[in-house]
């Protein structure tokens, strides 16, 4: 429910303390007051509105089903394959090495997994094991090369599918397909 600039004004006129000085006649220079004061507060309702609704729909759950096979799903549909092309003057820092003689095509297909590794500290845990959190049972790591396959377009899309409390643990994998 929206309110107007003047119900702002009339609430605040009612909480001003009483008496003749603070009774105002409408468009005078009190009563313009307090109703500048009020399409400031009218402003930030009918604003309030649309990052509430904004909000509930960025949270709103888009699927009924977030088990691991539907992550992986989502990487298998959105992994693009970069080809490869030799090292050349340009190539910027980070960027692996090909020899010449690479082939244009990665074979076998170049695969991203998606898993659930990283699980939390627990009582009969092994020396070695990773230490996490109890929050880390919601990370779910996300390998692959990004040399072979373009990151931007697979983060994306775990992004857009994944669950609020979801954290990716994006690890660079070399040579994870072959």
């Amino acid at each position: 429910m929206l309110h107007l600039a003047r119900d702002y004004a009339d609430a605040l006129q009612a909480l001003l303390p009483t008496g003749a000085a603070w009774e105002w006649e409408p468009d005078s220079f009190g009563d313009t007051m307090v109703l500048a004061t009020a399409q400031e507060l009218a402003r930030v309702d009918a604003a309030a509105v649309d990052v509430l609704a904004m909000g509930i729909a960025l949270h709103c759950p888009g699927r009924l089903s977030y088990l691991l096979a539907d992550y992986q799903a989502v990487a298998d549909a959105a992994t693009q394959i970069i080809p490869r092309k030799p090292a050349a003057i340009g190539c910027t820092v980070g960027y692996r090495l090909w020899s010449q003689d690479a082939p244009v095509s990665v074979s076998p297909d170049p695969v991203v997994v998606v898993d659930d590794y990283h699980r939390p500290t627990s009582i009969g845990g092994h020396i070695g094991d990773r230490v996490w959190s109890s929050r880390c049972r919601y990370y779910l790591r996300v390998r692959f090369d990004r040399s072979l396959i373009d990151s931007a377009v697979l983060l994306s899309a775990l992004r857009d599918f994944k669950q609020a409390h979801v954290f990716l643990f994006v690890v660079d994998t070399p040579n994870l397909g072959s």
